[in-house]
């Protein structure tokens, strides 16, 4: 089983959270899906194409990258991209 379908099975199952500013957010399964479906055919987004919470919890999970000098968030490494598209099958 590949990370990022590791990472969904358990996020699916258990549920989890990521904290911004001190505050605790509640990851919903559905939006990371829908985050990650961006990346099908397309190698990076703006920064802010992406929900705050969502955009947070993909980049501490380091399955995207953020690039503020750029102002683009894209797959941690280009070899994972496959895996992302692969991922999104478990749903």
């Amino acid at each position: 089983m590949t990370e990022v379908k590791s990472r969904l099975k358990k996020l699916k199952e258990l549920g989890d959270f990521v904290f911004i500013d001190e505050k605790k957010y509640e990851i919903d399964y559905n939006e990371v899906i829908s985050a990650l479906s961006l990346f099908k055919d397309k190698d990076s987004l703006p920064l802010d194409s992406l929900d705050e919470i969502v955009k947070n919890y993909l980049v501490k999970s380091n399955l995207l990258f953020a690039d503020p000098l750029n102002n683009l968030i894209k797959p941690q490494y280009p070899p994972r991209l496959t895996s992302h598209q692969k991922g999104l099958k478990i749903g």
